[in-house]
């Protein structure tokens, strides 16, 4: 299934789950554990993070959005057991890379509103807006230029 989509984490469930909404109505159409997003867009609302800031309290202000390329959950969210979140991360970094970006690696990325308010790279905390391909899950990788 490949459709617009953003992403975020959603802290109302236990362990590490992220909302799905579509971009065209803004409904949450599914609650996964991993998913790879193609054209990737990573946007931070400004207000969104000053709130945090100030009252020390999470809200959805952050999301990743793109095309939603494959998903996987796993019980008790479903009944049938799917790909593990670290099984897809590993075949994602496997994949073949798009043909115009073929020398391109994949890098851990984070956003973390205390700290930052854009997400970023964690190994060089650069700020990262866009990629081609990334991973959504228990650890967020993005596909990126090399250095």
């Amino acid at each position: 299934m490949k459709s617009r989509v953003e992403v975020y984490r959603n802290l109302h469930h236990e362990g590490i789950v992220y909302s799905v909404r579509t971009t065209h109505d803004r409904l949450v159409c599914k609650h996964v554990h991993g998913i790879i997003i193609q054209e990737a867009e990573f946007a931070v609302g400004e207000k969104g993070n000053q709130r945090v800031r100030d009252e020390k309290r999470k809200n959805v202000h952050a999301v990743v959005r793109g095309n939603w390329l494959t998903w996987t959950k796993q019980p008790p969210l479903s009944l049938t057991p799917m790909v593990s979140p670290k099984k897809m991360l590993k075949d994602m970094q496997s994949m073949a890379n798009l043909p115009e970006h073929a020398d391109w690696v994949y890098e851990r990325i984070t956003y973390d509103p205390y700290k930052y308010k854009t997400f970023v790279t964690m190994k060089y905390e650069e700020p990262i807006f866009n990629s081609p391909r990334c991973f959504v899950g228990h650890e967020c990788w993005a596909l990126v230029p090399p250095r």
